[in-house]
């Protein structure tokens, strides 16, 4: 047969993890290759660049909607027009199931008496969602391609039919100038091969992203448009994580509901990828900064209108007739709200996100735990006060900060152990004994302060507090008290954290106190947990730059902001296996250290007698721990046996990726 001369149409913004595997596809199956890319903040424009092909095209979309039918549409045009016989149009998470050039124009061959084939998607997704080179391990596959979502071809034939069609959005259909959709023939033959969700750290980002896209552009938002990770995003914060089987939601996508957990081996194999799939943290920063460029740039001007500039800076196309001088600005890159260098943000705002406590009780502030390993890293403090305790989880989160970090830090928790109100009444000497052996035994920098918080406070220096917590009684009278009784004692520098900035109930006023401290004060706030207020007595503290921030970028505090929820809506699911396993090897450390201690009274001599006593009470503490530990070893088996283990096991890789150096 005839060699045809194959084009493909790509539209891409923040691609790069896949996109050397894409460009490996292209570069076997295609031999002219329309690469618009929209503002990217990574570095997949350079890729492109860097195949220095004849065969690529690169050029530029600004825009601040998301014009994709009419994109789309022109240079599908122009590729007819410079003789291409098929014009394809693919993202790049989507890959054909041809081996080589020639399977792929024997497929073309027996529908070329059609002028648009339709294909069909074909979930697949990673055997494993923990990262690193997918391409490089089998996938698994949805058990049928879907009855609903295709990706058209169009052969150049149809041109001289309608010569002014137009693509629909989402490549799922075309359309004549009056909206009536052209007739397709429905191929059963092939299937796109689609790869919506690549690992958990990528699902990540397109969830945090569709969030933000739900509170800018409710009005735009439809199934072809970016609603289906809003979808994902509310499942992500509202069903229970060990329940939500994240490879079946992609094989089901864009589908957040209709779960089917069967699946079968994809036979495919890619035999066009040469190249690796590459999710790095560069990458990840890269990926942040486009989100906060994308949702600054929803209120900068009209979504409708673009344009799209070629290599030398030249209008190639446009919604407008106007010349080089009418283009929107080219926005710049947003990171300038972010560290001089990206990589630092990743590294202060974002790793220390997937950190864990060593122990987490139950508490309704486990929605911040994971901000506070972020703000012991980037403040270092040396001095840690906590008002409002209770049975210790957000004291105790940040104990393990300051040993992950290595930091010479003195931690004060402060409470009458009482109750009130709020807390409710409990055993207090009971969660008291049972806070104080915890730590006595694993932080012994923390101290336990059973006192009023007014009487407390004369136990310390003025300006010797880096970082308070209050959570105290939660009455408007009982915050705006206990910050000015120890507003003294902060250092001039000093970061004050409130928690329930976000609760209305009859009783609580810290979200009256909050709201006038922002007034006063520089401030960023979480929502999620009943809201947690973060104060910053010195902006200019180039410790806490960062946060600042983000805090003069409302776009970037919110994207932060579900970031933040996001990760804490997975700490109880994470807590199950490297708590388990933490407490384990804890409770080992401390038999050990006991057995020691036996014998070095037992070797004692003369004072055996006098000893025994001790030797007697230590004997059935090491006793009691064994028991324990032995539960604990069994738990953690059945943890790892369980189907909630298995699901999770992108938790685990991210957060041995993610861990503190």
């Amino acid at each position: 047969m005839a060699k045809l001369r194959l084009g493909c149409f790509v539209l891409a913004r923040n691609e790069a993890p896949i996109l050397d595997p894409f460009l490996d596809q292209l570069d076997t199956l295609f031999d002219d290759v329309e690469f618009v890319d929209h503002g990217s903040t990574d570095e997949g424009p350079r890729l492109v660049q860097r195949r220095a092909s004849y065969r690529y095209s690169l050029s530029r979309l600004v825009s601040s909607g998301y014009p994709q039918s009419e994109v789309a549409t022109v240079f599908a045009h122009k590729l007819i027009d410079r003789g291409c016989d098929f014009v394809f149009l693919l993202d790049c998470d989507e890959f054909l199931p041809f081996a080589d050039r020639e399977d792929l124009e024997r497929f073309l061959e027996t529908h070329s008496q059609f002028d648009i084939i339709r294909v069909p998607w074909l979930n697949v997704c990673p055997i494993s969602l923990s990262g690193g080179d997918i391409f490089s391990a089998p996938f698994l596959r949805a058990e049928e391609p879907s009855t609903e979502f295709f990706k058209i071809i169009i052969r150049s034939s149809l041109k001289k039919k309608d010569p002014n069609f137009v693509i629909g959005q989402g490549y799922h259909n075309l359309v004549d100038p009056a909206g009536e959709v052209l007739a397709a023939e429905v191929s059963d033959a092939a299937c796109i091969v689609h790869i919506p969700i690549q690992s958990y750290a990528q699902l990540a980002f397109k969830l945090a992203n569709g969030s933000r896209r739900l509170t800018r552009e409710k009005s735009k938002l439809g199934l072809n448009q970016g609603g289906h990770w809003v979808e994902l995003a509310k499942l992500l914060t509202t069903a229970p994580t060990k329940s939500t089987d994240w490879i079946s939601i992609a094989l089901n996508y864009p589908y957040a509901t209709h779960i089917a957990f069967g699946r079968v081996p994809l036979e495919f194999s890619f035999p066009y990828v040469r190249s690796s799939y590459n999710f790095d943290h560069a990458l990840i920063a890269d990926q942040l900064a486009g989100i906060l460029q994308q949702d600054d740039e929803v209120e900068a001007g009209d979504p409708t209108s673009f344009y799209v500039l070629c290599d030398r800076g030249e209008i190639i196309a446009g919604s407008l007739d106007g010349s080089a001088k009418d283009a929107p600005a080219v926005r710049g890159d947003l990171r300038a709200v972010l560290p001089s260098n990206s990589c630092d943000f990743m590294g202060q705002l974002v790793e220390p996100l997937f950190a864990l406590p060593s122990k987490l009780p139950h508490t309704a502030w486990a929605g911040h735990v994971p901000f506070m390993f972020v703000l012991m890293k980037m403040l270092r403090p040396s001095s840690y006060v906590e008002l409002g305790v209770h049975n210790g989880a957000s004291l105790i989160a940040a104990a393990t900060a300051a040993r992950t970090y290595n930091l010479d830090c003195d931690m004060y928790g402060v409470d009458s152990w009482q109750g009130d109100e709020h807390a409710g009444r409990y055993e207090g000497d009971a969660v008291y004994d049972e806070l104080l052996r915890y730590v006595s035994v694993h932080f012994p920098r923390v101290h336990l302060v059973r006192r009023f918080f007014e009487e407390a406070r004369a136990g310390f220096r003025n300006g010797s507090v880096d970082l308070l917590h209050i959570d105290g009684l939660h009455t408007y009278e009982a915050v705006r008290d206990d910050f000015e009784t120890w507003f003294t004692a902060l250092d001039p520098q000093g970061v004050v954290i409130f928690h329930d900035i976000n609760v209305f109930d009859s009783g609580f006023g810290v979200h009256r106190y909050w709201a006038e401290l922002k007034e006063r004060f520089t401030t960023i706030e979480f929502l999620h947990s009943f809201g947690l207020g973060v104060l910053f007595l010195d902006p200019s503290d180039p410790r806490v730059a960062a946060l600042v921030a983000l805090s003069r970028s409302e776009p970037g505090q919110a994207f932060y902001r579900d970031l933040a929820s996001m990760v804490a809506g997975v700490i109880h699911e994470r807590m199950g296996y490297f708590g388990s396993v933490d407490i384990i090897r804890w409770r080992d450390e401390e038999i050990s250290s006991l057995k020691m201690e036996i014998e070095a009274m037992q070797l004692t001599t003369g004072e055996i007698e006098m000893a025994s006593g001790d030797v007697n009470r230590l004997r059935v503490e090491v006793s009691t721990l064994e028991v324990e530990a032995s539960s604990l070893h069994v738990t953690l088996n059945e943890v790892f046996t369980s189907r909630s283990w298995r699901v999770t096991r992108p938790l685990r890789a991210l957060r041995r990726g993610t861990h503190a150096k």
